[in-house]
């Protein structure tokens, strides 16, 4: 499950950098 919460926290850094 860790995993999977710091993939999804991955993705969110880079919607953010986009934005």
């Amino acid at each position: 499950e860790t995993a999977r919460i710091a993939v999804l926290n991955s993705g969110n850094l880079r919607i953010h950098n986009v934005q």
